[in-house]
């Protein structure tokens, strides 16, 4: 077993990555048991394919592109919507000030990296439509970051 992927046994970072995991999960999702349920199949899968690790990446790393692509696979199965932008209280930023339309949208484009036809075929959207709810989302977001993140006239790297 290659000594970074060790690090999952040690039960405090596996209790912190898995927290992390949840929040990602739940915030994709938007359903608790599911986000529990992709969690775990992610975990089992990390801890199954121990050898394929490279060490390429921070361990985390490859554990949360496992999550991703655990999330992508539920998702393409499923037909129901997910409200994104329906976050809970103490989780701020600015994606929960997008319609909830607009930030799965986006979340589905920019974080899972769905191919835009993807995304049209899933949420049932022509691609005209869903470029101008990615650019809306853009901009939301890019206004969002200049008035509560970014000082006046400080422009982000």
């Amino acid at each position: 077993m290659n000594a970074g992927v060790n690090l999952l046994i040690d039960d405090v970072y596996l209790a912190e990555i898995r927290r992390d995991m949840i929040k990602f999960a739940h915030l994709q999702l938007r359903d608790e048991a599911q986000a529990e349920d992709v969690v775990q199949e992610a975990l089992v899968a990390a801890l199954d394919n121990t050898r394929e690790f490279a060490g390429r990446s921070a361990v985390k790393t490859w554990i949360f592109a496992i999550l991703k692509n655990k999330i992508v696979d539920l998702i393409r199965l499923q037909v129901r919507t997910t409200n994104v932008s329906a976050l809970s209280a103490e989780e701020e930023s600015c994606l929960k000030h997008l319609p909830a339309n607009t930030a799965r949208v986006f979340m589905m484009r920019e974080f899972l990296e769905f191919e835009t036809a993807e995304v049209c075929q899933e949420l049932s959207l022509t691609t005209s439509n869903c470029n101008v709810i990615l650019h809306r989302a853009r901009n939301g977001l890019r206004r969002c970051l200049e008035s509560n993140w970014f000082s006046a006239g400080e422009q982000p790297c």
